[in-house]
């Protein structure tokens, strides 16, 4: 078994303040968590360039929208990671889920984030929807903040890998390593 302090240690925090999930929320996102070298990293993906997805070109987690054969949001979360990158959660701890969150864009949808660990990366084959993938540690998203402009306005953002993380997934990270401070 992996020696993977850091994902235990997270787990025992997630799990001791870990309500049910909310399963009126109308999607589901994963954050994907693996340890190696004692590295802790999450997997965050570019979406592709369309028209007709209001977070074209973003950086964001897997997920995606319930469907109506989804008994749950966790099966949701489950089959959008699997359909988008070809993971399969199975092989994976689900450690727990965040407080859900509303989109800013749509401000009636919201959106509960699932958390998973996999003691090694998981292969990860992208979809039609996807453009990219990143394994980052989350020690260098502390590292990189700052801000994003989108059209007039700046965002507080994630500089990484040449992109910037911000809005919903900056959100979701920000909640996510303000527990782990003890802030949340």
């Amino acid at each position: 078994m992996a020696d993977t302090p850091m994902l235990d240690h997270i787990t025992t925090v997630i799990r001791s303040r870990q309500t049910e999930p909310d399963d009126s929320a109308h999607a589901a996102v994963v954050m994907l968590l693996t340890e190696t070298d004692g590295t802790l990293k999450v997997l965050l993906v570019k979406r592709a360039t369309r028209e007709t997805d209001p977070w074209s070109g973003h950086m964001a987690f897997p997920g995606g929208r319930r469907g109506h054969g989804d008994r749950d949001l966790m099966a949701t979360a489950r089959r959008e990671t699997w359909e988008e990158t070809g993971i399969e959660l199975r092989q994976c701890t689900a450690i727990g889920s965040l407080d859900t969150l509303h989109s800013a864009v749509s401000p009636d949808m919201w959106i509960q984030p699932f958390i998973f660990s996999c003691t090694e990366p998981p292969e990860v084959t992208l979809n039609e929807e996807l453009m990219a993938h990143y394994w980052v540690p989350l020690e260098d998203l502390d590292r990189s903040r700052g801000k994003t402009r989108i059209g007039p306005k700046e965002y507080p953002a994630y500089l990484v890998e040449g992109e910037a993380i911000w809005g919903l997934t900056y959100r979701m990270l920000e909640r996510f390593i303000g527990i782990l401070d003890g802030e949340g």
